[in-house]
């Protein structure tokens, strides 16, 4: 295993352990300012190690991993879970199921349902199109920001249906999340348009795997008190693991980030290089 490909486990283990104990101590210690501290401790954490490993990285020039079958492994994970979410979505539009506030009209339920449950499939077959190029291509690169456009949309859709809940508390922790899981897919795509910042790519992944981790403890320890945020459903509940592997793939192998790093090889010299070369030598000898 490359030096870079045992920073990245490293940061993704250190993030999943923040994570951990966000989910923790949300779920059995107090509510309240002591989250919010327990939250922020981990965000500088992971934001302080994201740019000493970027620093060392840089530093040290270790060569970018390529992308191997843990990494498509990962992203055909996600495919396949985007693709399943989209079908729940589709399906709870079909019965109308969705727990919208109860102000809105069956109609606007449904369209939200349709077009949030289309998107989810657009992004799950995206992911999964990247397989086809081994992620190097331009396709590939469009293709990854496709569930930055996903996560963004439920983002919205989240924050519209509890836009009217005067209680902070019962929603605002889910409103961050779903904020955090956007950062990361940017962070996971970002690096292949752009390397001015590139050591906010790398940390953005981070923050997002440690609140979607966190997210889905919390579903799993305590399913009535996820299912109880309005615009939280099984099909979200998919949508939570599947970007956890779209961010951890991200995260192990990022390509633009590590590209300027490696050493390019050395261009051949011209036909007509090697003749003036021959030439010239050809001339000494004879002298």
């Amino acid at each position: 295993m490359k030096p870079s490909q045992k920073l990245s486990f490293l940061q993704l283990t250190l993030s999943v352990l923040c994570g951990l104990a966000m989910a923790v101590h949300r779920n059995t210690g107090p509510s309240g300012a002591a989250q919010a501290i327990v939250a922020a401790v981990a965000v500088v954490t992971l934001i302080l190690c994201g740019w000493f490993a970027s620093r060392l990285q840089e530093k040290k020039a270790w060569a970018a991993a390529q992308p191997d079958k843990l990494h498509f492994g990962l992203l055909a994970t996600a495919g396949f879970l985007y693709l399943a979410s989209g079908a729940v979505f589709l399906y709870l539009a079909s019965t109308a199921g969705f727990a919208f506030q109860q102000q809105t009209s069956a109609l606007l339920r449904m369209i939200y349902l349709l077009f949030v449950g289309f998107c989810g499939v657009a992004c799950g077959a995206a992911t999964l199109a990247r397989l086809s190029s081994r992620d190097q291509s331009k396709t590939a690169g469009v293709c990854a920001i496709v569930p930055v456009f996903f996560h963004s949309l439920l983002l919205l859709v989240l924050y519209r249906n509890n836009a009217d809940n005067p209680t902070l508390s019962q929603f605002g922790y889910e409103i961050v999340v779903f904020a955090a899981a956007l950062l990361g897919a940017y962070g996971a795509c970002g690096g292949r348009f752009e390397n001015k910042r590139r050591i906010f790519h790398k940390i953005f992944c981070s923050l997002g795997l440690a609140f979607v981790t966190q997210e889905l403890l919390t579903a799993l320890l305590q399913p009535e008190a996820f299912f109880a945020v309005p615009g939280l459903s099984l099909g979200v509940l998919l949508v939570l693991p599947a970007c956890w592997m779209l961010l951890a793939s991200g995260l192990l192998y990022h390509r633009n980030f590590e590209r300027d790093l490696v050493e390019a090889p050395q261009p051949e010299s011209s036909d007509k290089e090697r003749s003036a070369e021959e030439t010239s030598s050809h001339l000494s000898s004879d002298q």
